[in-house]
């Protein structure tokens, strides 16, 4: 497969800039961090009555660093 062209490469990355700050997205994301949370708060809770020591948690790097790496990522899937 030739490597792609350097105005494919900026139109995938427009497409894919959209897609992530589209207002669908964005609730998307929002539904589903809400979600996590509350799995997670009900998991707790069971937690809490059958040990009390015990705590799940959610660790999320949203660094800059690894946005960056995930785009990258998702480019190379949407290319190939």
């Amino acid at each position: 497969m030739p490597w792609p062209t350097r105005g494919a490469w900026r139109a995938a990355t427009e497409r894919l800039r959209w897609r992530r700050d589209s207002k669908t997205a964005r609730r998307k994301r929002r539904e589903s961090r809400q979600a996590v949370r509350d799995f997670v708060d009900e998991v707790n809770k069971e937690l809490a009555v059958t040990d009390p020591d015990l705590r799940m948690a959610v660790n999320f790097d949203g660094t800059r660093f690894t946005s960056d790496a995930i785009n990258e990522t998702e480019l190379t899937v949407l290319l190939q």
